[in-house]
């Protein structure tokens, strides 16, 4: 999938506001992937995704994680799981 692709799909999923954090968070990426010589398409994919659950309920995410079989240990589910979609949780 496409990065544009993927920003469409965010836009429509995540709140104005999160989106537009998400946006900058991708094009602070790609200016640090620039100045470090990273490529700047992973980057920016990371940026884009790093936020790219926070709206969905824990219960779901782990309903998620349960039925792709997706191992969750013991500190993630006390930290109601935010390390596997972005963000530590803490």
């Amino acid at each position: 999938m496409e990065l544009n692709e993927i920003r469409k799909k965010l836009k429509k999923e995540l709140d104005k506001g999160r989106y537009e954090h998400t946006k900058g968070v991708m094009y602070t990426a790609g200016c640090l992937a620039m100045a470090h010589e990273y490529s700047m398409e992973k980057a920016m994919l990371a940026g884009l995704l790093h936020d790219c659950a926070k709206c969905i309920p824990n219960d779901q995410k782990i309903e998620m994680c349960e039925k792709n079989h997706i191992l969750i240990n013991p500190v993630e589910y006390k930290c109601k799981i935010r390390g596997i979609f972005g963000g530590n949780g803490i």
